[in-house]
């Protein structure tokens, strides 16, 4: 169970993580545009 919880931990902060510098990416792109 701790197990469990620790990897969906990593995933989600992977997942938020990518998604936040996603966006960072599109915003200077789209300033720089």
């Amino acid at each position: 169970m701790q197990s469990s919880t620790s990897v969906w931990r990593w995933v989600s902060l992977i997942m938020v993580g990518s998604a936040n510098c996603f966006f960072v990416q599109y915003m200077c792109f789209y300033t720089v545009v």
